[in-house]
């Protein structure tokens, strides 16, 4: 039985390291083949770290610290705190609606046994990395941590952080995977990144404005609003909760999928998915477009993700592909998951095409499908 599990890690962590190698994922010096094989024939333990950043689900949408910030710097600190107190508020509703908020811990605990499961084996858990107060710089105390891990007999190291909440003024809930895999036994960083995804990835539209809000303090981040959107919470509590637990779920596997792709663990239509929202985020919309392929070439009939590349064609400047593609996914099938094609082709044909008419066609079909009329763009109202 021990040969078989030892088989199959180092069956996983061949791919895995294969993957890094053919992504470019490996950093620092060494011959990429000589650290495969390093990797490959040592692959006997893995250490895993989990830590929670921060350990509570985070709930902040007040607008005030972003507005007063924008008024003047010397503000921040009162709207800091004047957004504490709104936002312990708006936690207490969420709270009372759907119960206690242990999500960070369930998202670690989904991540832990889907490595396990993807490994094909029990992972074994370490404290992230500690202080590094005791040592002459950050580096050197890394260095200690990787060799002390080397010696207990572990042979890579995969250290994650985890962050879950609500975030910005429009209520977008967010699920952040990020971290890095060392090959302890090279002393070598193989992997370093993050795996961003947000509820807007079901309701995308061209005029979102993809903005993470992870950052209080950097004005670009928020927009100078005064009050919330009005569905920024009441989205998450309405019918009990119904919407906050379904993103919740669909948020996290989205998340550690994405993960397990970028690792080359596996290959999912919905890690791909995940990872080109990871890259919209980071305004890289010509890599979220090549991301959205791969995954509608795994799952060619999903709306949610083909409506993403629809989005992304648009803003990678490619109209007419968006407008084929869209038109392609609602002919013939007039679904409520179709809603938001209706809606970015309305936006292409009103302000690409200069098409009215058939921009308000477009319009109508996506409020009878229950799309709410739009603050951003409504083609409906006279001019």
């Amino acid at each position: 039985m021990g040969n078989i599990w030892s088989n199959r890690i180092n069956y996983s962590l061949a791919i895995l390291v294969f993957y890094l190698v053919a992504l470019g994922g490996f950093s620092g010096e060494g011959d990429a083949e000589e650290s495969l094989r390093e990797v490959f024939g040592s692959a006997g333990k893995v250490a895993v770290s989990v830590d929670l950043y921060p350990d509570e689900f985070v709930v902040s949408v007040s607008p005030v610290r972003q507005t007063l910030q924008i008024i003047h710097s010397s503000a921040r600190l009162a709207g800091a705190f004047i957004s504490e107190v709104q936002n312990d508020k708006f936690r207490k509703k969420l709270q009372d609606a759907v119960g206690e908020l242990n999500v960070p811990m369930e998202f670690k605990q989904k991540y832990l046994k889907s490595l396990e499961d993807v490994l094909g084996r029990k992972v074994e858990e370490v404290p992230p990395m500690g202080s590094s107060a005791k040592y002459s710089s950050e580096h050197e105390a890394r260095l200690a941590r990787i060799r002390t891990l080397k010696n207990r007999g572990y042979d890579v190291l995969i250290d994650v952080k985890l962050t879950a909440g609500i975030y910005g003024p429009e209520g977008e809930m967010f699920f952040r995977l990020g971290g890095t895999v060392t090959d302890l036994k090279g002393e070598k960083t193989l992997w370093r990144g993050e795996v961003i995804v947000s509820s807007e990835c079901k309701e995308m539209k061209i005029t979102l404005p993809f903005k993470t809000y992870f950052n209080p303090f950097k004005s670009n981040y928020f927009s100078p609003r005064l009050t919330i959107a009005d569905d920024a919470l009441t989205r998450w509590t309405n019918d009990n909760g119904k919407n906050y637990f379904e993103f919740k779920e669909e948020g996290i596997d989205l998340a550690i999928e994405g993960f397990f792709t970028a690792l080359g663990l596996k290959e999912t239509a919905k890690g791909w998915f995940g990872l080109g929202m990871t890259q919209i985020y980071k305004g890289k919309w010509k890599k979220a477009l090549e991301y959205f392929d791969k995954a509608v070439s795994l799952e060619p009939e999903n709306v949610i993700i083909n409506n993403a590349k629809v989005v992304a064609l648009y803003r990678t400047k490619k109209v007419d592909e968006a407008i084929d593609l869209g038109e392609k996914i609602v002919e013939g099938v007039s679904t409520s998951e179709r809603m938001f094609v209706y809606y970015n082709l309305s936006y292409i044909y009103a302000k690409k095409k200069k098409d009215l008419g058939k921009a308000k066609e477009y319009y109508q079909k996506y409020l009878q499908l229950g799309g709410e009329p739009d603050k951003r763009f409504n083609p409906m109202k006279k001019s």
